[in-house]
């Protein structure tokens, strides 16, 4: 009408492409009352339009396409999505200052200023002014509300609140609600009960816990009266799970710079240099690591890398890291993602990215850019609406790839704002 315009797309079997314009109304009248059947539109070269369904059939004269104005072409990769309730709010709180004076007729409309993170909506009179701006949610933000709502009662667990609760620290997460408190009487309750000992073989679970509390600010030298470092003490129990839990101990120790203490039980009483030996004796040929001893995995050789971030000022580790490096460059694939156990995940993006940060590189590393996309912008590639994050494409959103993503992409926020690397919280107040 030449003031709204909308075009929309029916999906029909086209024997020969054609255009002409029908009057709207009666088209709309005459498909209404067809059968629930296949509709035939055929149009002849004097505009006659020939419309049947099932046993009804009807002729109506249409106009030439070339007399219609054409819709103005939006350029949809400079906008910002705003959800149905924002925008109706935004116009109704600023349409009301624009003025219906057609002598000023600049001013009987609302301007709409779009930038790259808000949208602004403004409408003036001469004597009222009125604002509005829209702020999208990040990714960040999204996923962030998406995990305190599947996990609402943290507790002690990988995916029960440790790693979401280490998350949500990382990344400043709002959480005046009370949702730290109620996870650390859930986690003392849970060492309680087990007397301290949280596993007999898999000595990560330390790790994970010591990680997330530190994150809040508690002492897990001290939980419930269990010192969780103590386990730590012990190497050769640690290192039973390889790469992994000579990692994950040395992160342990040193987010909040803790010392090991003595555990007479231990058969090889543990020192920080033990765990990097141990990852380092571990290391493949082609540079990276691996779970058993096969062939070189990404998360593992990114995970491996974080650890090692700090010992860089040892010539052999420094030499390591740089041949990890190298090994996560050339495992990754032409869209930018990596393969693991056969499958691009978006866990193994979120560890490389950990990885980078970690090591004080830039996420948008040029290294690790493909197709013009940085890693970030893969690791995107697998969120879902809702704030979620998918293990695979096509799957579903998955709680431990959603939180490993969340991390990630607190790790790269942190980044960007200058502070220190997602497991340096020499910045967390006790």
């Amino acid at each position: 009408n030449l003031e709204t315009g909308i075009t929309v797309g029916v999906p029909a079997d086209i024997a020969e492409s054609g255009a002409c314009i029908m009057p709207a109304r009666l088209f709309f009248d005459i498909i209404r009352k067809l059968p629930d059947d296949e509709v035939t539109v055929t149009v002849d070269e004097k505009f006659r339009v020939f419309i049947r369904g099932g046993i009804s059939s009807f002729t109506i004269t249409a106009m030439n396409a070339e007399d219609y104005p054409e819709l103005p072409d939006v350029e949809s990769e400079k906008g910002i999505p705003v959800p149905q309730r924002e925008l109706r709010e935004m116009i109704s709180g600023t349409i009301f200052s624009a003025s219906e004076n057609m002598a000023r007729p600049i001013h009987t409309g609302c301007l709409f200023e779009i930038a790259d993170d808000s949208v602004t909506v403004v409408a003036v009179d001469g004597y009222r002014l009125a604002l509005r701006r829209y702020l999208p949610e990040t990714p960040l933000e999204r996923t962030a509300k998406y995990l305190k709502s599947a996990v609402p009662e943290p507790g002690f667990g990988s995916l029960d609140g440790d790693w979401i609760v280490f998350g949500l620290a990382r990344a400043g997460a709002d959480l005046s609600d009370g949702y730290f408190d109620r996870y650390y009487t859930a986690v003392e309750a849970a060492v309680q009960a087990a007397d301290g000992t949280l596993d007999e073989n898999r000595y990560t679970e330390y790790s994970r816990l010591i990680l997330a509390l530190t994150a809040i600010g508690r002492d897990p030298q001290n939980v419930g009266g269990y010192d969780l470092l103590l386990p730590l003490a012990d190497l050769k129990k640690t290192t039973a799970q390889g790469v992994n839990g000579a990692a994950f101990a040395l992160l342990a120790l040193d987010c909040g710079g803790y010392e090991l203490p003595q555990n007479s039980a231990a058969a090889v009483q543990a020192t920080r240099d033990g765990y990097v030996d141990a990852i380092l004796t571990r290391q493949n040929a082609d540079g990276g690591w691996s779970l058993g001893g096969g062939a070189s995995d990404p998360d593992l050789t990114a995970m491996a890398l974080q650890a090692l971030a700090g010992y860089r000022s040892r010539t052999d580790v420094s030499a390591s890291a740089d041949a990890g490096l190298s090994c996560l460059v050339q495992m990754q694939q032409e869209d930018g993602a990596f393969l693991s156990w056969g499958a691009e995940s978006s866990e193994s993006v979120s560890q490389v990215l950990v990885a980078l940060t970690a090591l004080g590189l830039s996420p948008d590393d040029a290294r690790f850019v493909k197709n013009g996309q940085t890693l970030e912008e893969v690791l995107l590639r697998f969120a879902q609406n809702d704030g979620s994050f998918v293990h695979t494409q096509g799957d579903g959103g998955n709680l431990l790839a959603t939180t490993q993503a969340f991390y990630a992409l607190a790790a790269v926020q942190r980044a960007r704002d200058g502070k220190t690397s997602l497991y340096d919280m020499s910045d967390v107040a006790p």
